[in-house]
């Protein structure tokens, strides 16, 4: 509780010429109410009070009985007035235990089989108040790899026996992958952070279109030393044009380095095919055997998703292919040293 001592002498002088006329004060403050429960204390006159503070004599002695009276009445027993209590919070808990992807809608409506009459019924409003108070949010689900079982066992087994490998092991792992870039992409989400009314206001919106825009497929690399090349791959991607791609952006890497690169590509057929194998092995590019369907083992699925996120933020939309290329090189580019070094440190958490 704020204290405050006022002197008897010092009150009217020092209170009366800073305070603002009677006609002016429309609402006594919680500082003023301080000022006349210490004033009162010291026997002041209500008139002297309403000085102090500018207000009315009958005003302060109102506001002063009213403080009083307060004090000495118990505390309010707050009441709820929700309508899912009692034994229709406990079926709301277990029915949303039993089938979390359930709408207010349709909870609202079991709950009211449970209801004598349908005014007693609660709104799909008060089920969504009573999850939030409850701690039931709406929470995104993080998107993972469908695996079989027996992708899943032999990614367990390939993880054991790579997770005790030390940690400069992983160093020297040249990471590749293809993605599809589009040029608006219709499942893109933007944030921006604003004040309530301004996207309206402003006139902000996630851009669509009818049709995805032109569309590039790129195959890239890197490794934590260095950001390897980023291909625009033209036409239809096939062994052959597969190994083209690596006989001219791939080898020279690997012949003009002087550390052990390994070479590392996911279980695509084009990837693993006989002629494509038989090329790595005849120009001495070692590789590592990679589980099935382990996409999120690979960093280079961040930094394809780390990219598109970038260019989506620019909100610029290309009108060529060349446009496309060349935005998307430029962020390639770009990649800070630090990011590519924490992708390739990520490994052993990733097997973990």
């Amino acid at each position: 509780m704020l204290s405050v001592c006022i002197p008897i002498k010092q009150t009217y002088s020092q209170f009366h010429q800073f305070a603002p006329p009677p006609s002016m004060k429309k609402k006594l403050s919680s500082r003023d109410i301080e000022i006349i429960i210490q004033s009162k204390k010291q026997n002041l006159a209500w008139k002297t009070i309403a000085d102090i503070i500018g207000s009315k004599p009958e005003t302060v002695r109102c506001a002063y009985k009213r403080k009083m009276q307060k004090q000495l009445l118990p505390p309010k027993e707050k009441v709820s007035k929700s309508k899912v209590n009692g034994r229709l919070s406990l079926h709301l808990k277990n029915k949303l235990e039993e089938d979390p992807f359930q709408t207010y809608s349709e909870l609202s409506n079991k709950l009211k089989l449970e209801c004598s009459s349908v005014s007693d019924a609660p709104g799909k409003h008060s089920v969504r108040w009573f999850m939030i108070k409850n701690g039931f949010n709406l929470s995104k689900l993080p998107k993972k790899p469908l695996i079989s079982s027996i992708n899943q066992e032999k990614r367990l087994i390939w993880s054991k026996n790579y997770i005790e490998k030390p940690s400069d092991f992983w160093d020297n792992i040249v990471w590749s992958d293809e993605t599809m870039v589009r040029s608006n992409p219709q499942h893109k989400d933007l944030f921006v952070k604003v004040r309530k009314g301004e996207i309206q206001r402003k006139n902000l919106a996630n851009a669509k279109s009818q049709n995805e825009g032109v569309r590039v497929m790129f195959w890239g690399c890197f490794s934590k030393h260095e950001m390897g090349p980023l291909v625009a791959v033209e036409g239809i991607l096939k062994s052959k044009e597969y190994i083209e791609l690596l006989k001219k952006y791939l080898l020279p890497n690997f012949k003009n380095s002087n550390k052990q690169l390994i070479f590392i590509q996911d279980d695509s057929p084009i990837h693993k095919s006989k002629a494509v194998m038989d090329f790595l092995a005849a120009n001495g590019i070692p590789t590592l055997q990679w589980p099935a369907q382990s996409p999120d083992l690979n960093p280079i699925e961040n930094m394809w998703a780390v990219l598109k996120g970038r260019r989506a933020r620019q909100k610029l939309t290309p009108k060529t292919k060349k446009d496309l290329i060349d935005q998307m090189t430029e962020l390639w580019s770009n990649i800070e040293t630090d990011f590519r070094r924490n992708l390739s440190n990520s490994i052993p958490k990733r097997l973990s």
